[in-house]
C-alpha cells in the first residue's frame, strides 16, 4: 500500500480477490464459478489500414462516443435541476 495501490488479484480485504479483466463471477447455490466472457484474438493482423489510419479511426470513434455521452448528460441534468426548482417554489 506504500504506492497507494494494491497489486491484483489482492485487495485491501482478507479473503477477497479482484476479478480479472474479461471475467464474470456466476453465483448460485452450487457455489461460485469464474468464467471468461471476453478473449480478444490479438494474433490476427488486419492490413486493411496503416497504423496511422487505425489511430485516426480510433480517435474518431472515441470522440464520437464522448460527444454522444455529453449530449445525453447535459439536457437530463438541466431538466432535473429545473424540476427540483419548480417543486421547491410550489411549496412556498
Amino acid at each position: 500500500m506504500s504506492f497507494l495501490w494494491v497489486p491484483a488479484p489482492d485487495t485491501l480485504f482478507d479473503g477477497i480477490l479482484m476479478l480479472e479483466p474479461g471475467h464474470m463471477l456466476h453465483v448460485s447455490q452450487q457455489g461460485l464459478v469464474k468464467k471468461r466472457y471476453w478473449n480478444p484474438d490479438l494474433t490476427s493482423s488486419d492490413s486493411s489500414h496503416t497504423e496511422k489510419q487505425w489511430m485516426e479511426l480510433m480517435d474518431e470513434e472515441l470522440r464520437r462516443t464522448v460527444k454522444e455521452q455529453m449530449i445525453s448528460d447535459v439536457p437530463l441534468g438541466a431538466f432535473l435541476s429545473a424540476a427540483s426548482i419548480r417543486q421547491r417554489s410550489s411549496r412556498t
